[in-house]
């Protein structure tokens, strides 16, 4: 057995959980209402499951991503809550060897509480011995049928054994202050304040001063903090230190998979399929890619939870892309858009992209990719001011150039450095092909918006949804067109 940190029943009840409920549900997010009734009655989120509320779960439980986010803040917010030292809990080891049902329900019943048994019965149809069991992850408890919250529950279990639980616990604080030589007065004055290994990192100048230690060694100790917490935040797999791997690297990858109990065959399978020898190629995979390579259910979705960890939860901020001269041009040629209509009048991109948008927060970027012939006069661009315009130069009235890739290339770029939301692009042709695909590698949602008629034009759209169906959708523009409208010259 070993000793670990997790947070159990009791520390949570004695934050007072019903009142916590209770502050969610009259909090000021957004149809917090519904939300609430999705977390605690579908979910069965109860007291040992609250503080593991994250927008990760949150949007898999088709909560939005901007409220999912506030939900997941209100909790940090009312924390650090305590955590309670457990010393009966098996190492990694003795669990990977287990083999028999009845030892894999005793050990289940460590977490899992009266009501929650019957779960038990459901985990024990597909899983067989110790090492699925360290596989086991909320996603795949989820698909069984098992409520969020007893899910969320089982999965920080199986961390825990595992010993990658991010408790932001400093067990040893006291030891670290004696050590950076502060007075053993001020040491006291904390200790006398019942500070823990939690909420030590939670401690600032402000509040040591009112605690009666003086504004220098309480700047200094606020210092400390912040460096300590920075560590704790680098030590993290990051999207950006993933993109860093290469073929030098890949070990990198085999160590990070194996430390999550994979079997050395699936990440053999893995690792010859990165084809780039590149960590890019590893953010994109999915459980879909991985069960046509032929890996199990249950790896499979542990590796996809083990990417969405690195990627962060997906916000649903929506970005648009718009592609002028495809858009108007396919729907004068489908009898969408009279070509006398057009002469006259203007697309209108506002109502477009409010359509589009739903209620959806904007994101960082909303543009209109146009050719230069098409002479966009100062009204349109007046009009659509709100756009960032982006011209393309051409010496032919043909769409499809050089111009555009390097465009296209470019915010493909940017993509990489923003975090992962929604991106809805307007248009029918491939040109915009290796934007999506950078995106849906780098964890975005992918929406294309396009008439119906046309958008067998590029196969490639349609194909995309096989390797990526949980993550892009195609729309009909026809759909909307008509609130769209165009708007009046004046």
């Amino acid at each position: 057995m070993s000793e670990t940190y997790a947070y159990t029943f009791n520390a949570v009840q004695r934050r007072n959980f019903k009142s916590l409920r209770t502050a969610l549900e009259s909090s000021n997010i957004q149809n917090i209402d519904e939300y609430a009734k999705i977390i605690f009655k579908k979910e069965k989120v109860d007291s040992s499951s609250f503080p593991l509320l994250n927008a990760v779960a949150l949007t898999r439980w088709k909560i939005p991503g901007e409220q999912a986010l506030e939900i997941e803040n209100f909790v940090k917010k009312n924390g650090p809550f305590t955590v309670a030292k457990r010393s009966n809990l098996p190492t990694k080891e003795e669990v990977f060897n287990l083999n028999s049902h009845n030892k894999l329900r005793s050990l289940l019943r460590l977490r899992l509480k009266g009501g929650e048994y019957k779960y038990i019965k459901i985990i024990l149809k597909r899983v067989h011995n110790g090492s699925t069991f360290l596989l086991l992850c909320a996603k795949i408890l989820e698909i069984w049928g098992i409520p969020g919250g007893p899910a969320l529950k089982l999965e920080n279990f199986v961390k825990e054994i595992l010993g990658v639980v991010p408790t932001n616990v400093v067990e040893n604080w006291r030891e670290i202050l004696a050590s950076k030589k502060f007075d053993n007065k001020d040491i006291n004055i904390i200790i006398n304040q019942k500070v823990d290994g939690s909420s030590f990192l939670g401690l600032t100048a402000v509040t040591l001063e009112r605690w009666g230690i003086l504004g220098g060694p309480a700047l200094k100790i606020e210092k400390l903090v912040n460096e300590i917490q920075f560590a704790k935040k680098s030590a993290l797999l990051t999207v950006k230190k993933v993109l860093e791997w290469n073929l030098q690297h890949l070990q990198q990858l085999r160590e990070f998979l194996k430390s999550n109990y994979i079997d050395d065959e699936v990440i053999k399978i893995i690792t010859d399929k990165i084809k780039g020898n590149n960590g890019s190629e590893f953010l994109w995979m999915n459980s879909i890619a991985l069960d046509k390579w032929g890996i199990d259910e249950i790896t499979a979705s542990k590796i996809e939870t083990l990417i969405e960890e690195i990627q962060g939860p997906n916000f649903g901020e929506v970005s648009i892309v718009i592609d002028h001269s495809n858009l108007s041009k396919q729907g004068q040629k489908n009898d969408i858009i009279k070509e006398s209509y057009h002469k006259k009048n203007w697309l209108n991109y506002k109502r477009l992209q409010s359509d589009i948008l739903n209620e959806r927060k904007l994101g960082g970027f909303s543009e209109i990719f146009y050719p230069t012939y098409n002479n966009i006069d100062k009204l349109w661009a007046k009009y659509n001011q709100d756009f960032n315009l982006r011209p393309i130069e051409q010496t032919t009235k043909h769409y499809k150039e050089k111009k555009l890739d390097t465009s296209l290339a470019i915010r493909g770029t940017e993509i990489f450095d923003r975090k992962p939301g929604i991106l809805a692009i307007v248009a029918g042709d491939s040109d915009f092909i290796p934007l999506v695909e950078a995106a849906l590698k780098r964890g975005w949602k992918v929406e294309i918006w396009f008439w119906s008629s046309a958008l067998g034009l590029s196969e490639e759209y349609v194909e995309l949804s096989k390797n990526f169906e949980k993550n892009y959708s195609i729309h009909k523009l026809d759909d909307i067109f008509k609130p769209v409208s165009r708007i009046n010259q004046r």
